[in-house]
């Protein structure tokens, strides 16, 4: 699962980071919660890729803590038998840089799972912000 990066950008900027899937099979669902520094980031948004919506109706679920610095990220394709295959983005994160500095984007959490329930195994690649001024 890699993010672009690095991310270059400045204070009071916003931007936008991918959470993408590299080549995958029988691909279903996936359940992932990303930590950033809060005093460094504000989260804004959390909208569904294309990636599983593409294939047929989806959950999608998002919980975002600017406090604590998180988000859990939840979807799944809905129906039995239905998977996907090949590669491509599960949610678009936008942001706002709040200060100078360097930051990490980084998976605390991360499952990925097939049509029958089982996890699939995946590389995470966190990414790097970092705020010029």
């Amino acid at each position: 699962m890699p993010y672009p990066g690095p991310v270059n950008t400045g204070p009071s900027q916003d931007f936008k980071a991918e959470l993408n899937i590299g080549e995958v099979a029988g691909f279903k669902g996936y359940s992932v919660t990303l930590s950033y520094n809060p005093a460094c980031l504000q989260l804004n948004e959390v909208s569904e890729g294309t990636f599983l919506s593409s294939e047929g109706e989806t959950f999608f679920y998002r919980k975002i803590d600017n406090k604590k610095g998180t988000v859990l990220i939840d979807c799944a394709l809905l129906g039995r038998r239905l998977a996907v295959s090949g590669e491509g983005t599960l949610a678009t994160l936008s942001f706002t840089c709040l200060k100078s500095g360097v930051t990490d984007l980084n998976f605390s959490l991360s499952k990925t799972r097939n049509a029958h329930n089982q996890e699939i195994m995946t590389i995470k690649q966190h990414a790097v912000v970092k705020s010029k001024k």
